[in-house]
């Protein structure tokens, strides 16, 4: 598992796992983002992982890796789309969280919106990283447009 999380530069993978399995075991409702609770030398029940998830490590082409985005439901008693979007960013630091697929509403496709000026480092690559608000483009899928069409 050490090797997941190098090389998704993914520090504390362990500690969000650890999380998650003992927010599981003790039935609360999982909350992504914040701080891991973890110890960072805590034991897990297994010492291998298979990684299931749309995102590409670092490589030649992409410095930071590539990620996907998507809509996830933190709160059980909330209907989405009926219950809208609230969103919820970090402050810029990559994270590592450990998400049930049930939590999972829909994959998305963020635009950056770009304003008045361009960071002088902006590529194809680094167009997420480097900006700091996005459109949501609802046209992406079918089921999107009709989710939050009203």
């Amino acid at each position: 598992m050490p090797s997941a999380a190098a090389l998704y530069e993914l520090p504390d993978l362990r500690l969000a796992i650890a999380d998650y399995l003992k927010h599981h075991h003790m039935n609360f409702n999982h909350t992504v983002g914040g701080q891991c609770q973890a110890f960072p030398n805590c034991e897990l029940p297994f010492s291998h992982i298979q990684i299931c998830l749309y995102a590409s490590p670092l490589s030649a082409a992409w410095a930071i890796g590539c990620y996907n985005s998507i809509i996830i439901t933190t709160d059980g008693n909330q209907d989405w789309p009926h219950s809208g979007l609230q969103a919820q960013w970090s402050n810029g630091d990559h994270i590592g969280n450990v998400v049930p697929s049930f939590q999972i509403c829909a994959p998305v496709h963020l635009i950056p919106c770009f304003g008045q000026k361009l960071h002088p480092n902006l590529n194809v690559h680094l167009s997420n990283e480097l900006s700091s608000s996005f459109w949501l483009n609802k046209y992406w899928t079918k089921e999107l447009f009709h989710a939050l069409s009203p």
